[in-house]
């Protein structure tokens, strides 16, 4: 599938059969590959991947969303896997993680129709935000917004760990150009506590694709919105305070 997370992608319930995934292993500099999808399957699209940089060789702590089932873990340099969802409700359309300095997981889920009475059901799973202290083994859901939310990227600050940007979509329902609208609030929050609150720094009516802090000057964030048509524009967000 592609244009994930676009809510174009998932307007009929029928994606959910015809999106397959998973994840190739290479052990010879990319040469060749092989599928490695024990414990998992491959009837989900695979967004993202995140390797613990502090696991020993052989066994390799790998994380893997999947679009429609939820978190991943393999601790065998990804040549098993085992479903890792404890924390997560409803909504399993994860789509990216990000791993902190401290040990910290970070997951987006996007929002998505629910198809609960049939598959023109316009009624929505809200998107939402998990915190994971534990290498997924669970997960808390964090109130980035008391609201539907739309969210994407997340980055975090090299120097201050704790310090969490996020990036989200705004208004509507299914991220596409149309749709029901919902009064998501997009653009850019920020905490400073590691997730546990949250602040809107920037417009919210902008469709926010990914946040990046900048390495070279600690507390700014570079922001990649799009604005009614999908063009790239940076902004930048000093120490979370403006923009």
């Amino acid at each position: 599938m592609h244009d994930l997370p676009r809510g174009k992608m998932t307007t009929t319930a029928r994606w959910k059969q015809s999106g397959r995934g998973g994840v190739c292993i290479s052990e010879d500099g990319g040469k060749t590959w092989k599928l490695s999808v024990e414990g998992m399957g491959d009837d989900s699209p695979s967004t993202c991947i995140v390797l613990d940089p502090k696991s020993a060789p052989g066994t390799v702590l790998c994380m893997l969303p999947r679009y429609n089932k939820g978190v991943f873990k393999s601790t065998d340099d990804g040549k098993t896997w085992q479903l890792k969802n404890n924390g997560i409700v409803d909504n399993t359309c994860a789509f990216e993680l990000t791993l902190t300095s401290n040990g910290t997981l970070f997951l987006t889920v996007s929002i998505t129709p629910t198809f609960k009475t049939g598959p023109d059901d316009p009624r929505v799973y809200s998107g939402a935000v998990y915190r994971s202290t534990d290498g997924a083994e669970s997960w808390t859901k964090l109130n980035v917004s008391n609201s539907n939310l739309f969210p994407n990227g997340i980055d975090y600050d090299r120097k201050n760990p704790n310090r969490i940007y996020v990036g989200c979509w705004a208004n509507n329902a299914r991220g596409s150009d149309t749709g029901e609208s919902t009064g998501m609030p997009g653009g850019i929050f920020v905490s400073e506590d590691n997730g546990t609150t949250w602040t809107s720094i920037f417009d919210k009516t902008k469709n926010v694709y990914d946040v990046t802090v900048d390495p070279y000057h600690p507390g700014d964030c570079i922001a990649i919105p799009l604005i009614s048509q999908p063009i790239a524009v940076m902004i930048t967000a000093r120490h979370g305070k403006g923009y």
